[in-house]
C-alpha cells in the first residue's frame, strides 16, 4: 500500500457503524482483506477497525474525453493520419476531425485502407468512439463504411476493439456512436478504414473518443460504532518504503529502473508486498519484479 489516501464519504447515507464511500476505482481490497493485517480506516484522524466491506459498481455513460483540437497537438492529445490529400498535405489535416465542427474534416484521396489515429494524453479506458459526417455536399458518400476500431494496449501491442461493416445511409452532419463490447485501457486509438460509401475521397467530419468510467459505491462495516459520522475518512498508510538509490538504463528504447535493497519491517504477520510506480500521465508501465532476500 501507498501513503494515506483520502476518500469521499457519503455522509448523508452513512451511519455510526456503516460508512458509505464513493470512488472512481475499486477500493474494497485496499480497506479490507480476509485475514489481513491492516483491516482499518482512519476516521477524523483516528484509526478504527473494519469488520467487512462490500462494493457496488455502477456503469457510467459514455462521454468524449478529447479536448477541442486547435492544432495537431492540443492539451497532450495528438491527431495523425496515414495520408492526406495528394499535393495538399496541409488541407483538411487529421486534427480537423477533432475540432468539434462537422464543417471541417480530415480528408484523403489515397488508396484504402487508411487510418485516422489519436494519441491520448495518457492511458484511458476506452468504451468506443463517435463519428460525425461532414456537412459539405459530397461528404455523405466519402464517409466510412467498413472500418475497425483499434487500440494500443499498455504493453504496446495493437488490438481490434470492434469491427463495423456496412455503415451506410449517412446524412450530412449525422453523428453515430460505436461502443466496444469490452472496454480496454489504451494510450492510442485509430479508425482503420477499409471502405467508404463510394467516393474517390475518404473523409471524417468529427471523431470523438468515448469513455464511460464506472462509479464505485463501497459500504464499510465497522467493528465498533463511532460516536458521530466522521467528517473525513482515509485509507491509512500501511507501511511505505522507498529505495534510497535508483539506477536506470535505456534498453531497446525502454527505460529500465532498478532499486537498491529495501529493509522490511520485522513482522511475521506481513503477508503481502505491493509495488507502486509513479510517473507522468503518458508513461506506460510494462512489467516489474520484486525479489525477496531471506535474512
Amino acid at each position: 500500500m501507498g501513503p494515506e489516501i483520502p476518500l469521499t464519504l457519503d455522509a448523508e447515507n452513512s451511519t455510526l457503524s456503516e460508512l458509505k464511500i464513493t470512488s472512481a476505482g475499486s477500493i474494497r481490497d485496499k480497506i479490507f482483506v480476509t485475514g489481513g493485517k491492516h483491516n482499518n480506516l482512519k476516521c477524523d484522524g483516528v484509526v478504527v477497525a473494519v469488520a467487512s466491506v462490500s462494493e457496488q459498481i455502477t456503469p457510467g455513460s459514455p462521454v468524449n474525453i478529447l479536448p477541442t483540437m486547435t492544432a495537431a497537438t492540443t492539451e497532450g492529445v495528438t491527431f495523425t493520419a496515414s495520408a492526406g490529400e495528394t499535393g495538399y498535405p496541409d488541407v483538411n489535416p487529421a486534427w480537423y476531425a477533432g475540432d468539434g465542427s462537422a464543417a471541417t474534416r480530415w480528408q484523403t484521396d489515397a488508396t484504402l485502407p487508411q487510418q485516422l489515429s489519436v494519441i491520448l494524453a495518457g492511458r484511458q479506458t476506452i468504451s468506443g468512439i463517435a463519428l460525425t459526417c461532414g456537412t459539405s455536399g459530397t461528404d455523405t458518400s466519402r464517409m466510412v463504411k467498413n472500418f475497425a476500431i483499434e487500440g494500443r494496449l499498455t504493453d504496446g501491442s495493437w488490438t481490434v476493439l470492434k469491427n463495423i461493416t456496412d455503415a451506410t445511409g449517412w446524412n450530412s452532419g449525422e453523428r453515430r456512436e460505436y461502443l466496444v463490447d469490452s472496454p480496454a485501457d489504451c494510450d492510442e486509438l485509430r479508425v482503420n478504414v477499409s471502405a467508404n460509401n463510394g467516393d474517390s475521397y475518404l473523409c471524417i467530419g468529427d471523431l470523438e473518443v468515448l469513455s464511460a468510467p464506472n462509479t464505485y459505491a463501497t459500504t464499510v462495516n465497522l467493528v465498533t460504532s463511532l460516536t458521530q459520522v466522521p467528517g473525513s475518512v482515509a485509507i491509512t498508510d500501511r507501511c511505505t518504503l522507498s529505495a534510497d538509490i535508483l539506477t536506470f538504463q535505456i534498453v531497446n528504447n525502454e527505460l529500465r529502473l532498478t532499486a537498491d535493497i529495501i529493509e522490511l519491517e520485522d513482522d511475521p504477520d506481513s503477508k503481502q508486498l505491493a509495488m507502486a510506480v509513479k510517473g507522468p500521465a503518458d508513461m506506460r508501465f510494462k512489467a516489474g519484479k520484486i525479489y525477496i532476500k531471506e535474512k
